[in-house]
């Protein structure tokens, strides 16, 4: 379990009012991950969807300042669900779509031999564990340049969890295995982390703070290692979590939106003269 340090504090409070004024002002880079938190979770990944509104007020917030969502899902099903105005979308956890000179470690082999790795992992699962058919509720999603194994639809998640547990550690190469909710995201050994991935972008948007948000365990990895004057959100009531701050679902993610948009924005001018 994930010791809560700090304790978390509910964003739509007095503290958090006050961490928000200082955070959404300025030379600020917002990041968010997708499932979870710009979207509802679903059972099955190709059925997400932005929530009403989201994606309205993640084009506006755009037109203020840098805009990144970062997530584990491939870069290309990102772009069909995202308004187009967005600075970054960064997908496979960092290993897709940062900006040239800013890919990192992960990316030192290159994408073919990324992809190389992952369509070998996928024969050995399928001939030596007979995956995906032999364990019926679980799913390989083929992400190009990385894989997911999900048993969120088995019907003992316990068992399914352990038997693609085994199956992921027996790989070759070993991979890189990031622990998700009711999946394993499984990446070539040298890819990065959404950690690592948001510091390229705070280094290519040269901002002086991030707001970032998600509801993942694989957003821990920002939550744990973020400076103080990052504003770290996290998704999700009565969870542990490495955030400082929390809201209760994605439709409160909505109200955050909005409430930074307030902040940006500014009131509206009057009409000069009448009276």
């Amino acid at each position: 379990m994930i010791a809560l340090h700090p304790p978390m504090h509910y964003l739509f409070s007095e503290e958090g009012s006050r961490a928000l004024d200082y955070a959404a002002v300025g030379r600020t880079l917002f990041a968010f991950d997708f499932d979870g938190t710009l979207a509802p979770i679903v059972a099955r990944p190709e059925q997400a969807h932005l929530l009403p509104g989201i994606g309205d007020a993640l084009s506006r917030l755009a037109q203020t300042a840098p805009v990144a969502v970062i997530s584990g899902r491939d870069r290309a099903a990102l772009l069909q669900r995202l308004p187009p105005a967005l600075a970054y979308v960064v997908g496979n956890h960092g290993n897709e779509g940062l900006p040239a000179g800013d890919a990192g470690e992960g990316a030192a082999s290159g994408p073919a031999a990324a992809r190389d790795i992952c369509s070998g992992w996928l024969r050995q699962l399928a001939d030596e564990h007979g995956l995906p058919h032999a364990l019926p509720g679980s799913l390989i999603e083929d992400k190009g340049v990385s894989l997911s194994l999900h048993w969120r639809l088995a019907g003992d998640a316990e068992a399914a969890e352990a038997r693609l547990r085994a199956a992921a550690a027996a790989l070759r190469p070993a991979p890189r295995v990031i622990d998700g909710l009711f999946v394993l995201n499984v990446l070539p050994p040298q890819a990065q982390t959404k950690r690592e991935a948001l510091q390229a972008l705070m280094d290519h948007s040269r901002c002086s703070t991030a707001i970032f948000v998600g509801d993942d365990i694989t957003d821990e990895l920002v939550f744990e290692d973020a400076p103080e004057h990052w504003l770290t959100v996290h998704v999700g009531a009565g969870e542990p979590s490495h955030a400082r701050y929390f809201v209760n679902d994605p439709q409160e993610v909505h109200s955050l939106l909005m409430a930074i948009l307030a902040r940006r924005e500014g009131p509206p001018l009057r009409a000069a003269g009448g009276g």
